[in-house]
């Protein structure tokens, strides 16, 4: 079995992980090294940079919040983002409107009710796909802002939920231009159907800046004590894709610059060589950063961290082969190569990669 990979970046920040993303194009080559060249020994020269460490570091942690960099913007008159449904101050829909999940079927307990707000596809050929509840809304911020691709959001939202999901997206609308990006989907019980207006849930305060605002401490999902269906709302997200290659992740993981358009670059420049396997996986291995780190934004820093044991690959202490990728130490002392193709031998074939995947399906 061949797999193509790249590389994932991560923070560790209290019981949360922040991620980096680092370009395909990059990554593939570095990767390529490894099986290509089984002599090679050479290594990276030592990286011109310093981790913070003591109080600056401190500060630097506790200063990220998620859109964070918005605090001094004022939201705008107009929306960035397109509706449907009447949304934001409504939503209008019947039965018919409203999609059984992937999946479930008439049967099923849960609905989607797609494109709420309808992304612009743009070029590339890679869509994000996630999912959230309202309160992981503001992360959405941080993934437009460093993603070049459309992004498809599936947000839990059952009840009056969907009027809070429909307040805090019309804000980030109008904060920041990159929501033009972003394509929305609604999943909730059957039995529990979005209500907007809400006369329950209260406005958003008065629109300072573009900061998160504090939120409700109880959510119609903890009122009714509903479990949260992360595999639901993951496939939703799926299955919306505009895109034929989707990468699945979660919303508080933040893709570095550009990996969408490295992603098409790549698979253009692959040509007659993609055709030759019915289906492609690009893997996408994980590695956590200690949190008195700053998040690197080279692979060369991230070599620096590694080498002074203060960044591992993703949960290296609770599951050691699960993330650990083919030719681990060799990739860390490479320089980067044209592209990659690496054997996957067992046990890491059973291990539980992120993908860049291909579906043939869409809504």
């Amino acid at each position: 079995m061949k797999v193509k990979l790249c590389l994932w970046l991560c923070q560790r920040r209290r019981l949360k992980i922040v991620v980096v993303f680092f370009g395909v194009s990059t990554c593939v080559g570095l990767l390529c090294e490894l099986v290509s060249d089984e002599g090679a020994s050479e290594a990276t020269a030592e990286p011109q940079w310093t981790a913070t460490s003591g109080e600056n570091s401190a500060a630097v942690t506790q200063a990220f919040l998620a859109g964070g960099y918005m605090r001094d913007t004022r939201p705008a008159n107009v929306s960035h983002c397109r509706y449907n449904y009447g949304a934001p101050a409504q939503l209008l829909f019947d039965a018919s409107s409203a999609s059984h999940s992937p999946g479930g079927g008439a049967a099923g307990p849960y609905r989607v009710l797609y494109n709420v707000v309808q992304g612009d596809p743009g070029t590339a050929a890679l869509t994000y796909c996630t999912h959230a509840t309202p309160e992981l809304l503001w992360h959405v911020t941080e993934v437009v802002r460093r993603w070049d691709g459309p992004v498809s959001l599936a947000v839990f939202a059952p009840l009056g939920d969907a009027a809070l999901c429909l307040q805090l997206v019309d804000r980030l609308c109008r904060c920041s231009p990159r929501m033009s990006a972003l394509s929305l989907h609604l999943v909730f019980p059957a039995r529990a159907p979005p209500l907007v207006p809400d006369p329950a849930v209260t406005p958003l305060p008065p629109e300072e800046d573009c900061a998160a605002p504090n939120l409700p401490a109880l959510t119609a999902r903890h009122q009714l004590g509903l479990t949260y269906p992360v595999n639901v709302a993951r496939n939703a997200a799926r299955t919306a894709a505009s895109t034929r290659h989707v990468l699945v992740s979660d919303v508080e993981l933040l893709p570095s610059q550009r990996l969408a358009a490295g992603f098409t670059a790549l698979w253009a420049r692959l040509g007659q060589v993609r055709l030759a396997s019915a289906r492609h996986v690009f893997v996408v291995p994980v590695f956590e950063v200690e949190r008195s780190e700053e998040v690197p934004a080279t692979k060369q820093q991230l070599v620096w961290l590694y080498a002074h044991g203060r960044a591992v690959y993703f949960h290296r202490w609770v599951c050691l082969h699960c993330q650990r990728f083919p030719g681990l130490q060799r990739w860390l002392h490479r320089k980067p190569r044209p592209h990659l193709q690496v054997p996957c031998p067992a046990p890491m074939c059973l291990s539980q990669p992120a993908c860049i995947e291909c579906i043939h399906h869409f809504i």
